[in-house]
C-alpha cells in the first residue's frame, strides 16, 4: 500500500528550493556589497593621491621656471661684473632650463591632468551606480520569485557592455589612447534589462 501525500508535502521541497535560491542570492548581493565596499575602500584615497601628485609636479613647476630665470638674473649679473665666461655658462643653463620646461611640463598639460582625473572620477561613479542599481534589481526580481535566466542573463550582458563602454570612454576622454578620436571604435549601443 502506498503512502498518501498531502499537497503540501508534495510542495515542501519546491517551497525550500526557493527559499534556498533566495538565501543564495542574498548571499551573492552581500559578497558584491562586500566587494564594492573593498574597491571603494581602495579607491577612495586614489582622487587625493593622484591631486597631491598633480599639485607636487606644478611646484616643481614653479621651482625649475624660478630656476631658470634665476639663472638669467646671474648671467646678467655676472655681464654687468665682466666675467663673460659665467655671463655664457649661466645665461644658456638658464635658457635651456626655460625652454625645457615650457616643452616637457607644460602648464596646459598639468591642467588637463587634473581635468583627466575628473573625467575618470565621473566614469567610474557612473559605472558603479549602474552596477549596485541593476543588482539591486536582480535580487528584488528574484526575491519576489519573478527571476528568469533571460533576464538575469540580460543584465549580464548590459552589465559587460556597460563596463566596456565605460573603459571606452576613460580611454577617450581621458586621451589614454594615442588613436585620434576618429579612429576609435564606438562602443555597443545596448539598452538595460527589460528595455529590449
Amino acid at each position: 500500500m502506498e503512502a498518501s501525500t498531502t499537497p503540501n508535502q508534495s510542495t515542501t521541497p519546491i517551497a525550500d528550493m526557493q527559499k534556498a535560491a533566495v538565501a543564495q542570492m542574498q548571499s551573492i548581493a552581500a559578497g558584491t556589497s562586500r566587494i564594492i565596499a573593498a574597491t571603494q575602500a581602495r579607491l577612495e584615497p586614489l582622487p587625493q593621491e593622484l591631486k597631491d601628485g598633480l599639485d607636487r609636479v606644478g611646484r616643481m613647476f614653479v621651482w625649475q621656471f624660478g630656476f631658470g630665470i634665476g639663472l638669467l638674473a646671474a648671467s646678467v649679473l655676472f655681464y654687468l661684473l665682466r666675467y663673460e665666461v659665467l655671463t655664457y655658462i649661466f645665461g644658456s643653463t638658464g635658457g635651456l632650463t626655460l625652454v625645457t620646461t615650457f616643452l616637457k611640463t607644460p602648464p596646459l598639460q598639468l591642467q588637463k591632468n587634473r581635468i583627466d582625473l575628473s573625467q575618470w572620477t565621473i566614469a567610474y561613479f557612473n559605472w558603479l551606480n549602474t552596477l549596485i542599481a541593476t543588482s539591486g534589481v536582480v535580487v528584488a526580481m528574484q526575491g519576489a520569485g519573478s527571476l528568469t535566466w533571460e533576464i538575469f542573463r540580460d543584465a549580464h550582458t548590459f552589465l559587460l557592455s556597460t563596463t566596456e563602454r565605460t573603459l571606452r570612454i576613460i580611454d577617450e576622454a581621458c586621451e589614454f589612447s594615442e588613436a585620434p578620436p576618429e579612429q576609435r571604435e564606438n562602443g555597443p549601443n545596448e539598452e538595460p534589462p527589460g528595455k529590449q
